[in-house]
């Protein structure tokens, strides 16, 4: 099969069974088809009633309320479009004739009804026109500009008028619908008894009774699809809340593991600390450093004289504190005993190794014998100084005594 454009046509392959979107997408695929079909009905439809009305002409009751020829034609029309769509194909001359008969009849009726309206409304107010009776109630007015007994002309016209407008408003309010419902049934029923509209009908009755099937399948289709992905949007959220609860656990449980590590982590290195602090090899120098008491300074002791040097009364500690000048200080560290160093283990090679030694005298071997020699020449100086400082004020001493003895001679 060859295209328009001269090319060929690829072959479509037919499968053997019919699948759920041949059913979905049919009937809307079918209705678009018959878009294009249902307009030229509509032209055809409109020349043809034209052609077999051409002679028509509105009653009079219908042109008094407005209905021309051209208007009560337009709402026959109508309807008869409605069947050929439901038929789906045109219609013959009898059947156009037909139909248009009996929806004329209906439009005539329906435009009877409103002047029947009028007749009833009208009725019922000229009845209560002594009363100035109304729909369920009566209105009594007495004295007053607006009393219908005492008022002009122009007054009683109006409330002759508003009691009509209330009657109008009530009979189309409960007639209306009735009427409506008996014309549509009696109508039905005389398009049903034609002979020259049966086999339309029947075939309108069929098609409409097949695109209901199809329309109801789809809706089934549709329903079915919306329950299917409720179903996995039910599942999607399960599996969500399936990954939130893993993860919660998974948080959980690396919490508790860290809790426990830094727990026995912290125990073993109070451990480690009071087991380093309990060798004797990390015992504290306080410990270590004996303090002596300061022997007794015969004659020094009992001189009360300030001459502000080390050993003067004002110069001296009052509680015992550390803190005074730096003659006292050399002075105190003189009399009171060396710190016991500790001393390295002794071995065959005279020298031991950083890994043979204590912690203390663990390093550089430079650097111990170089603050062994910076604390002996401090020492020396010190005894040295003290020494000096000792001598100088005990010829001060002489030399006063020896004054004083001559005086005392004099």
């Amino acid at each position: 099969m060859d295209k328009p454009n001269g090319t060929e046509a690829t072959p479509q392959r037919k499968s053997g069974f019919i699948t759920s979107e041949s059913y979905i997408t049919g009937p809307v695929a079918e209705q678009r088809q018959h878009i294009p079909a249902r307009r030229n009905y509509q032209h055809q439809l409109h020349e043809q009633i034209q052609r077999l009305y051409s002679s028509y002409d509105a009653p009079l009751y219908a042109r008094l309320r407005g209905y021309t020829r051209t208007h009560t034609l337009d709402l026959a029309e109508g309807a008869v479009l409605a069947v050929t769509n439901g038929a789906n194909r045109g219609l013959s001359d009898t059947e156009t004739g037909a139909l248009m008969e009996h929806l004329l009849a209906g439009v005539h009726a329906s435009i009877g009804w409103k002047y029947l309206k009028i007749c009833i409304a009208g009725a019922l107010a000229y009845r209560g026109r002594k009363m100035m009776r109304f729909p369920f109630k009566n209105v009594f007015i007495v004295g007053g500009r607006l009393d219908p007994t005492t008022c002009g002309t122009s007054l009683r016209v109006m409330w002759h008028a508003a009691r009509f407008a209330a009657y109008y408003g009530l009979t189309a309010f409960i007639g209306t619908p009735l009427f409506h419902a008996v014309n549509f049934v009696r109508q039905s029923n005389a398009m049903t008894q034609d002979k020259r509209l049966r086999p339309l009908l029947e075939e309108v009755r069929v098609k409409a009774v097949g695109n209901t099937e199809n329309r109801g399948l789809f809706d089934g289709q549709q329903q079915q699809q919306q329950e299917q992905q409720q179903i996995q949007r039910q599942k999607q959220q399960q599996q969500q809340q399936q990954q939130q609860q893993q993860q919660q656990e998974k948080q959980q449980v690396y919490s508790s593991q860290s809790d426990d590590n830094y727990q026995s982590s912290s125990q073993m290195i109070r451990a480690q600390t009071r087991q380093a602090w309990s060798s004797p090899d990390r015992q504290p120098e306080a410990s270590r450093e004996a303090e002596e008491p300061v022997p007794a300074m015969g004659w020094d002791a009992m001189i009360d004289v300030d001459d502000a040097s080390p050993i003067a009364p004002s110069a001296q500690p009052q509680s015992g504190s550390t803190y005074g000048s730096a003659w006292e200080r050399l002075r105190q560290q003189q009399y009171q005993s060396p710190p016991t160093q500790e001393r390295a283990p002794d071995f065959d090679d005279g020298w031991a190794t950083d890994d043979e030694a204590s912690p203390r005298y663990r390093g550089n071997s430079r650097t111990s014998a170089f603050s062994t020699t910076t604390d002996s020449e401090e020492a020396k100086a010190r005894s040295k100084a003290q020494r000096e400082f000792d001598e100088m004020l005990e010829s001060d001493r002489r030399g006063g005594d020896a004054e004083q003895r001559s005086w005392g001679r004099r």
